[in-house]
């Protein structure tokens, strides 16, 4: 009678913590172990220097609108050392972009003068 009673008592304490670990999981987000992101997130400010358009294998996902993009970018041939301003380039890249049409990281916006985050 009293292992039981003490089985009882045991499974209804591992009850009631399996129930507060699933309310738990319910209030938090669904992730899947990813952490999104967004242009709002992501310091668009260091991205600059020598970037290199890639197929697979890319840093980011970027999108080229004509007006209104997250970065405005000048492609430079020297001095990329500050925020817009891109080398391209074929190899040692500081940044690997893919340029897509949806789904993208962020958007970009070529300019002649004024790079930077818009």
């Amino acid at each position: 009678m009293k292992t039981t009673l003490f089985i009882i008592c045991l499974f209804s304490c591992f009850a009631v913590k399996a129930q507060s670990l699933n309310e738990e999981e319910k209030a938090q987000p669904k992730t899947d172990g990813k952490i999104p992101i967004t242009a709002t997130e992501l310091d668009l400010s260091k991205i600059y220097g020598r970037i290199q358009i890639v197929d697979h294998f890319a840093d980011y996902k970027v999108k080229i609108v004509e007006s209104f993009g997250d970065l405005k970018v000048k492609i430079v041939e020297s001095n990329a050392n500050a925020p817009g301003k891109w080398i391209m380039v074929n190899s040692r890249p500081d940044f690997k972009i893919k340029i897509v049409n949806s789904f993208a990281d962020f958007t970009i916006r070529y300019v002649e003068r004024s790079p930077g985050v818009r």
